[in-house]
């Protein structure tokens, strides 16, 4: 303790006691912002857009609350199955997570990376089956 009344026990042991704080509080700081989901104003347009592809009309203000809490969810067990190592050794992520992938590529779709024709009209991409009149697509396949 004779170490505590010299000036420079006291510039140590101060020191120490304001590493711990920092610590500490830098750690609850980085696990909150980790923990944090944001849902941009673009993908709630997104989610808008296909609700209005899928039904022929806009989403009602419920329904989109509906769309943004079921991303909110969809993101939550996502993050659950991450920490879990869900993700590790599993063929059908792997398989899944390549098939996203090679769906990216525009070597791969044989266009541009926004799925556009010269004239600007949207061409469907890999596993997107066509009526037989060409109207439109009938659905989607992996």
């Amino acid at each position: 303790m004779k170490l505590l009344r010299e000036p420079l026990g006291q510039f140590v042991a101060l020191g120490i006691v304001l590493f711990v704080v920092y610590a500490l509080a830098s750690d609850l700081l980085a696990s909150d912002e980790a923990r944090r989901i944001a849902i941009t104003e673009s993908e709630i347009e997104l989610l808008a857009t296909t609700w209005e592809r899928q039904w022929q009309r806009a989403p009602t203000a419920k329904e989109l609350h509906a769309l943004v809490d079921s991303r909110v969810r969809e993101e939550v067990l996502y993050r659950e199955a991450l920490a879990l190592g869900l993700d590790r050794n599993d063929v059908v992520v792997r398989r899944r997570m390549g098939g996203a992938r090679a769906g990216t590529r525009p070597e791969r779709r044989g266009g541009s990376p926004s799925h556009g024709a010269e004239d600007g009209t949207a061409v469907p991409g890999p596993g997107v089956a066509r009526r037989p009149d060409g109207s439109g697509a009938t659905g989607l396949f992996r």
